[in-house]
């Protein structure tokens, strides 16, 4: 993230591979991509006001200049579609799920539910969202009376995708550390 003192006579430390990795992360995308949506949203902004780009500049490293240029359409296309999430098929769901005891589901989405005192509910939850973190990627959550039940499924492709997967085997090992659990 660009940090600085905030004189407007000083450019701000940072790195343009930082910013683009921390914009990428949330969408789980690629630094391409995000300097892609980047440059569309920058170019965009400035593109009626010179003044305003100019004042955007001269507060950022040189190094961000290349957010100030429009992006290039064609490449951006070809990428995203190889870099899709690839939906697991209708072979693979079943193999998957035998490998993930408790879990049911088709090729579109994957749950668990899993009975916990109420006073462990909480500290799973806590556990599964640093593992969301850290994949970039959320289960559905849905408290039920006696725990909490677990949907994943990547939205972009509607489908269960190798991402989803991970994010599952994260919820088993948080439901171990918290305790055990049940699936019910």
């Amino acid at each position: 993230m660009v940090s600085g003192s905030g004189d407007r006579g000083e450019k701000p430390a940072g790195r343009l591979s930082d910013l683009l990795a921390e914009v990428a992360k949330p969408a789980g995308g690629t630094p391409e991509q995000a300097l892609f949506l980047a440059q569309t949203v920058v170019s965009r902004v400035t593109a009626d006001d010179i003044s305003l780009m100019a004042d955007l500049r001269s507060c950022l490293p040189d190094e961000f200049g290349t957010l100030f240029t429009e992006p290039d359409p064609l490449p951006e296309r070809s990428s995203r579609a190889t870099d899709a999430p690839r939906p697991l098929s209708d072979a693979e769901v079943p193999a998957a799920l035998r490998q993930r005891p408790g879990w049911t589901g088709d090729t579109h989405e994957l749950s668990r539910t899993v009975a916990l005192p109420v006073d462990r509910v909480q500290l799973l939850l806590t556990q599964v969202e640093r593992a969301a973190d850290e994949l970039g990627h959320r289960p559905l959550t849905q408290q039920t009376g006696d725990g909490v039940r677990f949907t994943v499924q990547t939205r972009s492709v509607q489908a269960v995708t190798p991402l989803d997967l991970d994010l599952a085997d994260r919820i088993d090992d948080a439901v171990m550390a918290v305790g055990g659990g049940s699936a019910t």
